[in-house]
């Protein structure tokens, strides 16, 4: 799920995802050159105009899926 402002012009680039282990989570993107910020319970991703749609997809995979 994801929880996001519905207002346009509160949202902005940075995600953040629920991850028990956040800082294996970052530490294991990060040798694939995907840098992320561990922030407690969570991850958090900024993606920016210069990331592709590519960049974002690279990163869902690297993640792995999603826990059920």
């Amino acid at each position: 799920s994801f929880y996001s402002p519905t207002e346009p012009a509160l949202r902005g680039p940075q995600v953040a995802v629920w991850d028990d282990a956040a800082e294996v989570t970052a530490s294991r993107l990060a040798r694939q050159r995907i840098f992320a910020s561990p922030r407690g319970r969570a991850l958090r991703l900024s993606l920016h105009y210069y990331n592709s749609m590519l960049d974002a997809e690279r990163t869902a995979e690297a993640m792995g899926p999603a826990p059920e």
